[in-house]
This record gives structure tokens, C-alpha cells and sequence, in this order.
């Protein structure tokens, strides 16, 4: 830690509990670090209820009054993401205090909010932060993957086969195309934290849904023996490894984001290819081959370790809040 603890101000869309998507996971894992690494950590959440509340060391301000923490400083460091990037940026910038992005897309709004300003950029993995400097960022920035907790994961995998939010950009038609081909198979469907209007849930008697839950490791890892993640985009993806902390196995079409996650363990098949998909649940039905595409998928989350990373993320924070 800096001579002096650094206070922090975060600014972001952030709902409790288990409606938290990967981006407000990967961000609360951040200002937890700073939190916990001896800094004041506030949060003008945008989405939570009214309220006030003490999370892991971060204190969260909601509703109406989440708007007064800007006029309670001095702030040494602001940190932010998605829509409330440019008001906290403009606010920052009139206040002179050091602004951190987080950014975990390549779409062109998050260039955008990106391009406005911010002294630090922080990638959620490789490839989106090459696909930024590409398209003309140079500032300081560091990459840091979004962190997976394995204690908090890891169980005795389950015998389903599981999708995780029934949208179809996450490949809901290829889990119900397989739920169909595969009718001595038990399947299990996620009811996604966003998009929940579009969620698709269809009845099959092989299928069950599950509510969306936070409880990841009892609800759905415990019942899990592969993971599936057709998604057609994704700038890392938490469940993949989540997953892996418990040996499961998956399957996934291959886009960078995805590969940078699973590495060499995963299993990469187009998502348009059902038949491939289908033959590899067939393959993994045998206990000699599910146990060792299970040992690679363990192997994977152990090579996960956040630590380094967030270790990075807190000294650069605490260089930028000094400059302050």
C-alpha cells in the first residue's frame, strides 16, 4: 500500500446480489482488491436499490444518494465502466481526479466511452485490449482477467449437460437441437441475470431450468458433467472457467475471448455444427474420456490464479491515485 490509503470513488450500473453479470463481478473484484489492500472504497451504484450497504469492504451508496458522494471529497482515484463512463469521466476531468476504465468489450460504444478519456484502462483479457490499441488507444492500461474464486466453485461435478442463460446469442437453439438428438441425456438451462425477457425456455422432458441463482456451485456446477458456451461473442467468459474449477469439461465455439479463457482445455466446435456437438457429448459418454478431458479442465483452473494480476491492478491504482 501507498504511504496513505487511497480514496477511491466508483461510479457504475451495479446491482447486488445475484443479478451482478460478469462485468459488475469483474468490477467488484477490483475495488474489493483495493478494499482490501487497505484503500476506502466507495460506490455510487446506478441500479441497486435505495440504500446503504458494507460488501466485502466496498461500501456501497444507492438511489438518490449515491449522487451526494461526488461532492464528498477529496477523491484521489474515480473508477468506472459501461454508460456511466462519460459522466464520471466529465466530472472527473472538471475535478482534476485520475480516472480508471474498466473495459470489457470491443463493441463500438465501449471504444467510444473509451476514446473520451481516462488515465488508466483496464482490458478484460488480451485480445480486447489489442483490438483497442488497434484502433488507436495508447494510454497506460494493464490487463486483468476477470477473477474466478475457485473455492467458491468448486464441487463434485453433477451428470447434466448445461447451458448458462437461454438467450440465443449464448446458443440456446444448439442446447435444445441437442436436447432433442440426445433424449438419454439430462440437460440442464440457466435462466441468464440480463435479457430476461428473451430468455427461451422450452418444455422437453429431458430438460430442466434452473431459476437464475447466485448459488453457481450448488445450483449448477454440482449438477453439471459438461458445460456448453455456443455464444457467438464473448470478450472472456466467466463460466467457463467457474466451471473447470470442478473438472467439467467444455465445449465452446471458439471466439478469442473464449480461447484466451479456456486455453487448451476446451473443446472448440462451430456452433453452427450440430452434428460435431452432438458427436462430442456422444464421445464424453465414456467414463475414460469424460476423466480426461476432466483432468484438463482442473489443470486449467489451477493455471487461473487472479492474484498476480489484482496484486498489478492495486499498484497501478494506488500510482494513480497519488498523482492526484
Amino acid at each position: 500500500m501507498e504511504d496513505h490509503p487511497v480514496r477511491v470513488l466508483a461510479m457504475a450500473h451495479y446491482h447486488q446480489g445475484s443479478n451482478r453479470g460478469g462485468a459488475e463481478l469483474m468490477l467488484h473484484a477490483l475495488l474489493r482488491a483495493l478494499a482490501e489492500a487497505g484503500h476506502e472504497v466507495w460506490m455510487a451504484a446506478t441500479r441497486s436499490p435505495v440504500g446503504e450497504h458494507l460488501i466485502d469492504g466496498v461500501r456501497v451508496i444507492s438511489g438518490p444518494a449515491s449522487r451526494t458522494l461526488l461532492k464528498q471529497g477529496p477523491w484521489d482515484l474515480a473508477v468506472t465502466h459501461l454508460t456511466e463512463t462519460t459522466r464520471t469521466v466529465a466530472w472527473a476531468r472538471a475535478h482534476l481526479v485520475p480516472v480508471a476504465t474498466v473495459v470489457h468489450s470491443t463493441h463500438p460504444w465501449i471504444g467510444a466511452d473509451l476514446a473520451f478519456g481516462a488515465d488508466l484502462a483496464v482490458f478484460n483479457s488480451r485480445w480486447v485490449a489489442d483490438h483497442h490499441h488497434r484502433r488507436g488507444w495508447t494510454g497506460h492500461h494493464l490487463v486483468v482477467h476477470p477473477p474466478v474464486d475457485a473455492a467458491e466453485h468448486r464441487t463434485r461435478p453433477g451428470s447434466r449437460v448445461t447451458l448458462v442463460n437461454l438467450i440465443p446469442e449464448k446458443g440456446s437453439h444448439l442446447f435444445y437441437r441437442l436436447a432433442e438428438r440426445l433424449p438419454h441425456l439430462d440437460f440442464l438451462g440457466v435462466i441468464g441475470g440480463y435479457e430476461t425477457h428473451r430468455q427461451d425456455v422450452r418444455v422437453l422432458p429431458n430438460v430442466r431450468i434452473q431459476a437464475h441463482t447466485a448459488r453457481m456451485r450448488d445450483e449448477v456446477w454440482a449438477n453439471t458433467r459438461v458445460l456448453l458456451v455456443p455464444s457467438d461473442y464473448e470478450s472472456y467468459g466467466l463460466v467457463g472457467p467457474e466451471a473447470m474449477c470442478s473438472g467439467i469439461p467444455v465445449l465452446a465455439h471458439p471466439t478469442p475471448g473464449t480461447r484466451e479463457a479456456l486455453g487448451s482445455a476446451g473443446t472448440y466446435l462451430d456452433r453452427d455444427d450440430v452434428d460435431a456437438w452432438e458427436r462430442a457429448l456422444r464421445r464424453w459418454e465414456d467414463p475414460t474420456k469424460w476423466a480426461k478431458a476432466s483432468h484438463a479442465a482442473a489443470e486449467r483452473a489451477r493455471h487461473l490464479d487472479p492474484a498476480p494480476e489484482l496484486a498489478a491492478w492495486v499498484e497501478a491504482a494506488e500510482k494513480a491515485g497519488a498523482r492526484c
